[in-house]
């Protein structure tokens, strides 16, 4: 592999010494977690198109925006940045990473709606935005806009302790979808549970 030491990829001058490659030989997970990592998530960190997997979680000191460039990571199927200082909206390039399996944004300072491009997430099993500020409605289909009534092969929605808002649509829930865990405590939602729950015959916690 060439090498290359990319400044500022991860960090403000937090990680002087991430290793990073020279073009897209990346391909190895990186894991990244409770690493004391500071400062911001660099857009050069889409230069990395060729990673798996990352996890910045527990680095309480690593925080701003998300940047839009992640949505380059294409090859990407886990993306973990639980428990840091991340702020501002979720980017809705994200939905453009057909291969993620695994997504947890859990635990951070992030505010705005959930992307309604979350819907074209085929892939994804594991859906963890709680603990945000996160606000709006749940996004569901329609027409050509996608929402989250399409990850039929998701098993964790974990949307509690958010901001959310209005009621939990009736469409959100089908026969086709696998869930086994949904988290809805701690938001602003009103009405009850739709009648279309019943539907999901895997359904364990609620």
């Amino acid at each position: 592999m060439d090498f290359n030491r990319c400044k500022g990829v991860l960090g403000n001058g937090g990680v002087p010494e991430l290793i990073a490659v020279k073009g897209s030989a990346w391909k190895a997970g990186r894991g990244l977690s409770s690493m004391g990592l500071k400062g911001t998530l660099s857009g050069d960190i889409g230069q990395l198109t060729e990673l798996l997997s990352l996890d910045l979680s527990y680095n309480n000191d690593l925080g701003g925006p998300i940047t839009k460039s992640i949505g380059n990571l294409k090859r990407i199927t886990t993306l973990i940045m639980v428990a840091c200082s991340f702020s501002g909206s979720i980017p809705s390039e994200i939905g453009d990473l057909e291969d993620l399996s695994y997504l947890a944004l859990n635990s951070n300072n992030l505010t705005g709606i959930i992307p309604p491009s979350f819907g074209k997430l085929s892939k994804l099993y594991w859906f963890d935005i709680a603990d945000n500020q996160l606000t709006g409605p749940i996004p569901v289909s329609s027409g050509s806009t996608p929402g989250l009534d399409q990850l039929l092969h998701a098993k964790h929605f974990h949307f509690n302790k958010n901001q959310l808002s209005g009621t939990i649509p009736e469409s959100l829930f089908s026969s086709n979808m696998t869930l086994i865990h949904i988290l809805f405590d701690g938001n602003r939602l009103t009405g009850g549970i739709p009648e279309s729950l019943g539907l999901v015959t895997k359904l364990e916690v609620l």
